[in-house]
């Protein structure tokens, strides 16, 4: 994610903290919230609902973050795209559909990426496992280390420009 002066982000966590390691993505957007930076914003749901789509417009660019019960270990950072085929059921609709919906109702989207943190317990009950809690620690370390250094070294004024993958 390459930022630029004046970006308007979203993190946007979602996931179930009643199911154990699916509260990772929860987790995640309750650290992002006590940055305090100016331009970024930060939300948390249980899931994703269309609705997100009408308000994604006000963003430059958007960072999804979720549980993960079959990606990388230990977490998976991945641009993603407007779905060609916008699918949802009451109970569930992916991101690349919200970034459709904002897209085909609105004329532009958000350059969007998905943070997929790996857990391994989504049974029903409180508090993540303890490989859970590493991977989120190893997640929290690049999004700082890449994306709120390189944040901080724009607002100080320096001229180079940095991209992580």
């Amino acid at each position: 994610m390459n930022l630029l002066e004046g970006d308007k982000i979203l993190i946007f966590g979602y996931g179930n903290p009643g199911r154990h390691d699916d509260a990772l993505g929860p987790l995640f957007a309750q650290r992002a919230q006590k940055l305090k930076q100016e331009n970024i914003y930060v939300d948390e749901d249980y899931q994703l609902n269309i609705e997100l789509g009408a308000e994604l417009v006000y963003y430059d660019k958007v960072l999804f973050v979720d549980a993960s019960k079959e990606g990388e270990e230990p977490f998976e950072m991945r641009r993603i795209f407007p779905s060609k085929d916008i699918t949802f059921t009451t109970h569930s609709v992916n991101a690349e559909s919200i970034i459709a919906i904002c897209e085909e109702y609105f004329s532009s989207a958000p350059e969007s990426w998905m943070l997929g943190i790996k857990g391994y317990d989504f049974s029903i009950g409180e508090g993540i496992t303890e490989e859970a809690q590493k991977n989120l620690e190893l997640a929290w370390q690049y999004f700082n280390n890449n994306i709120i250094k390189q944040q901080r070294r724009r607002e100080h004024g320096t001229k180079e420009s940095y991209t992580y993958y």
